[in-house]
């Protein structure tokens, strides 16, 4: 299963989810590693596009760093890629 179509799944369940629980957000927060924003951050990079993420929250800085120790496959790349197209 590809990594956009896992996010996408967990994004399903974790709507499906009834209520604004904080237990929620933190299985939510666990189970999109990475998340989104670090998805399109390393898209940035694979294609050697320069980024500059804005944020002030340290957490966020630590994760928009942290955009190596995962790769896109090419699959996910061409993915990605064709967003745009649709």
């Amino acid at each position: 299963m590809s990594l956009i179509n896992v996010i996408a799944s967990k994004l399903r369940l974790a709507i499906g989810w009834i209520g604004p629980c904080r237990l929620n957000q933190i299985m939510i927060s666990i189970w999109l590693t990475p998340s989104l924003a670090q998805v399109v951050l390393r898209w940035h990079i694979d294609h050697e596009i320069v980024v500059i993420p804005k944020s002030v929250t340290p957490e966020r800085i630590s994760a928009n760093f942290d955009v190596f120790h995962f790769s896109l496959t090419a699959e996910e790349m061409r993915d990605i890629d064709a967003l745009g197209d649709a």
